[in-house]
């Protein structure tokens, strides 16, 4: 019987199991610009950047933990860049005073 593998899918070098790859994901770009911005603003290196552009795989939520677990990238400046990209405005939580009630 032949076993026919599908074209998605890869062999693992180092288990030598059959493991899908990814598909890319419906926000690559929006994860690229935020990237851009992360780089452009060195929270982020070029290195680092292309690693959590394929581990994320267009998944905008895994490619800012990445971002920001792993590389250490500042938590306002990813806040910044993903508000930039998406069109939504961003809050400072570090400037407000909150009172006691």
């Amino acid at each position: 019987m032949a076993l026919f593998r599908s074209k998605e899918a890869t062999t693992s070098a180092s288990s030598g199991v059959l493991v899908a790859a990814p598909a890319p994901g419906r926000n690559s770009a929006e994860c690229m610009r935020v990237g851009q911005l992360l780089v452009g603003t060195e929270q982020l290196s070029a290195e680092h950047l292309a690693i959590a552009l394929q581990e994320a795989a267009g998944d905008v939520l895994q490619f800012i933990d990445i971002a920001t677990g792993r590389f250490g990238a500042g938590r306002a400046e990813t806040t910044a860049a993903v508000a930039d990209v998406f069109g939504v405005e961003a809050a400072d939580t570090r400037s407000l005073d909150v009172q006691p009630g």
